[in-house]
């Protein structure tokens, strides 16, 4: 009886826990669900075309790889695991830095989906639309079966790297969202310092070419500053999704000009989000907006 009881304890401080850091109305939950749903479906047409590239690259007369400033400078290594890896020694810690840590763990949740399907979506569009002599030896031919085929590793699927955006966007959620201190510090040091090595041992394994990591920085870091800038100037601004912007009741009463400044506080001490104050303002409110440098 006393395992049950502790248990039943132990459940109802847990469900108690999630309430609280991850509060959600049905308007905002349905957001979500949808948002991820919009995330699969470009993820698996991301696959589609990557199998398309593939075969595309099968018609390559010449299988030799191209000349390559990156290649000549980083040595060649066979790790392929190694690229793997570095996705989930960049992905475990931020997903735990965001659950567990951060104010607002909807809001960067959101962010991060939108910006990883906008890459998605443009990885759909360049991947299959030149094809390249793949970089990589022993790398597998897609002959058929499109839509249904998933494979690791296919010859072709090239411009530009996907392992990269991974890196790059989590560095991002790193250098904007990390706490001001010492410990947010070293986690952005230590996320940047993963993203160099990742984007080196992609190149080092002749994955991608040194182009496609390249452009992978590029527009990564370019997707996730228009994707806060949309959701902090268009969103929060007018008020929308309120649990998922402010999960902490007192933030949601948009009111009332000392929630601002205790956000403003926040902030200042916890990390900004990509934001200013004064972009908080709703414009059926009643306060003036305090900026926060």
């Amino acid at each position: 009886m006393a395992a049950k009881a502790n248990f039943i304890r132990v459940r109802r401080e847990v469900v108690r826990f999630l309430k609280k850091r991850y509060p959600l109305d049905w308007t905002s939950a349905i957001f979500i669900v949808s948002l991820l749903v919009f995330w699969g479906l470009t993820y698996y047409f991301m696959n589609v075309m990557a199998n398309v590239a593939s075969y595309r690259s099968s018609l390559v007369t010449q299988q030799q790889a191209l000349p390559d400033l990156g290649f000549e400078v980083i040595p060649h290594v066979k790790e392929l695991w190694l690229t793997d890896f570095f996705d989930a020694l960049m992905f475990a810690p931020t997903a735990i830095m965001v659950a567990l840590f951060r104010p607002r763990p909807n809001y960067i949740l959101v962010k991060g989906i939108m910006s990883s399907a906008i890459c998605n979506l443009f990885r759909i569009t360049t991947m299959a639309i030149t094809s390249l002599p793949d970089p990589r030896e022993g790398c597998e031919f897609v002959l058929g079966d499109f839509w249904s085929t998933f494979q690791l590793h296919r010859c072709g699927d090239c411009i530009f790297s996907g392992h990269t955006i991974i890196f790059v966007l989590c560095t991002m959620v790193w250098v904007s969202q990390a706490p001001r201190n010492f410990i947010g510090f070293v986690g952005v040091f230590f996320a940047v310092s993963v993203c160099v090595a990742g984007s080196i041992v992609v190149l080092a394994n002749r994955a991608h070419y040194t182009v496609d990591v390249l452009l992978a920085w590029y527009i990564g870091v370019s997707v996730w500053f228009t994707v806060s800038r949309f959701w902090d100037g268009q969103i929060v601004r007018r008020g929308l999704f309120p649990t998922i912007n402010f999960p902490d009741p007192e933030l949601r009463n948009n009111g009332k000009a000392t929630h601002l400044v205790y956000m403003s506080e926040k902030v200042t001490k916890e990390g900004s989000d990509d934001i200013i104050m004064s972009q908080l303002a709703s414009p059926r409110s009643n306060y003036s907006p305090v900026a926060v440098v």
